[in-house]
């Protein structure tokens, strides 16, 4: 009789090892798979934040490149206009230096977070304010009754805001000194 027991003991080991191993064997391959699509997703989310890093940091240089490049454009401009020298290439230079730095601005607006946006406004609104009263100044119709040297100072004051402009995006890339 235990010998007839262990002989179905060895027979039911015998099926079970046949219908279980496979079954382990396909658990494995799921927990594998799911790792694999675990290390797919986090390798995707990674290079994805990389690719909106590289995006964020060319606009940030773009827009600080014609940003400084407007200001110090708008301020030779003015000193044409003090002298009564503007050429006649003079304004369309300085309108394509104009549409540059706005198209970065813009771009910025796009991809930058908050804080980065409420530093972008005042440079914005400096360059503009400065390029409105050149031109009325130009025309003969200063609306803003600002000077030339009160204009000029202006420029000059909008480098500390480009700074901070900067600053702000340095940190946000976290690549801050």
């Amino acid at each position: 009789m235990s010998a007839i027991i262990i002989a179905a003991v060895g027979v039911l080991g015998t099926l079970a090892a046949a219908i279980v191993s496979p079954l382990l064997t396909a658990r494995a391959r799921r927990e594998d798979f799911e790792l694999q699509r675990l290390q797919r997703e986090e390798e995707y989310a990674h290079q994805r934040q990389e690719t909106e890093r590289a995006n964020k940091r060319s606009s940030y240089v773009g827009t600080m490149v014609s940003t400084r490049h407007y200001r110090l454009e708008l301020i030779n401009y003015l000193k044409l206009v003090r002298r009564k020298k503007v050429t006649s290439d003079a304004p369309e230079d300085l309108e394509k230096v104009r549409r540059t730095c706005l198209t970065s601005l813009v771009e910025v607006e796009l991809v930058a977070p908050e804080h980065v946006r409420t530093t972008i406004d005042p440079v914005n609104e400096g360059l503009g304010r400065a390029y409105s009263d050149i031109k009325n100044l130009e025309a003969g119709e200063p609306e803003s009754d600002r000077s030339f040297e009160e204009i000029n100072q202006s420029l000059e004051e909008l480098l500390n805001q480009l700074r901070h402009m900067g600053d702000t995006m340095r940190r946000d890339l976290d690549t801050e000194d």
